[in-house]
């Protein structure tokens, strides 16, 4: 068996990669990308704090939700990481 080392952050294994836009791709890492998804989302991500999570939003309108007979119906938190920055 391997000797035991200490787990690193995720941070620390990717936070060197550089920011991308809706859509991009890095040109030197293919791997890297920023995964598109329904632009009614994005209001519920873009001002959270790293580690925040989108149901950590004050307003039922930035927590992850479907309107429903007009009404705001919020969406679960069932999956811990889900919608987390």
């Amino acid at each position: 068996m391997p000797d035991y080392c200490k787990e690193k952050t995720l941070f620390e294994v990717i936070g060197h990669l550089p920011s991308l836009n809706w859509g991009e791709y890095d040109a030197q890492d293919f791997y890297h990308s920023f995964r598109t998804y329904p632009e009614h989302m994005l209001p519920w991500i873009e001002n959270l704090a790293q580690g925040q999570s989108a149901f950590d939003n004050e307003s039922d309108l930035l927590k992850p939700h479907k309107v429903i007979d007009g009404k705001i119906v919020v969406n679960q938190a069932k999956n811990g990481d889900k919608y987390m920055r």
